[in-house]
């Protein structure tokens, strides 16, 4: 009897230190999120390059693959001079196992198109875009999780 209680408090207390450590790498990645949320609204297209490791991947939706942060910065300062603003980032699911973790989660976005025709012209007209992203973290020697594999749709 005593050596069961001795493994169910073991087992216990492996579950509660795992449940810990998914709590503590969610709100990283929730905190790391609105970082880039900040970084996109600021333009500043080096900084959310910076969230990823220097051999990322982005797999865009039916476009060619982007490989490091040069070439993820330059999407991103794509984007943002193309006026698309207002991103969000609502993670869904989130776990992790050692220094990789996964997030499910949404994004809205809003881009301007063209002029719209209600305002004689003068003003271009804004589409609201949601979809669903995936994501694979990395966590560096440093300690500091950044972007592995992203893509979305």
């Amino acid at each position: 009897m005593l050596k069961r209680l001795a493994v169910v408090l073991v087992a216990g207390a492996f579950l509660v230190a795992t449940s810990a450590r998914g709590d503590e790498v969610r709100a990283a990645i929730d905190a790391l999120n609105a970082k880039m949320v900040a970084d996109f609204a600021a333009g500043d297209a080096k900084a959310l390059a910076q969230a990823y490791t220097e051999d990322a991947l982005m797999l865009p939706p039916d476009a060619t693959r982007i490989v490091g942060q040069s070439a993820i910065e330059a999407l991103w300062k794509s984007w943002i001079d193309a006026g698309i603003k207002n991103l969000t980032l609502k993670s869904t699911d989130v776990d992790s196992s050692g220094d990789l973790a996964y997030e499910v989660g949404e994004f809205t976005l809003e881009a301007s198109f063209g002029r719209n025709p209600s305002t004689n012209g003068s003003n271009t007209t804004a589409d609201r875009t949601s979809g669903n992203y995936l994501v694979i973290w990395k966590r560096g020697a440093d300690g500091v999780w950044r972007l592995k594999v992203h893509t979305w749709n």
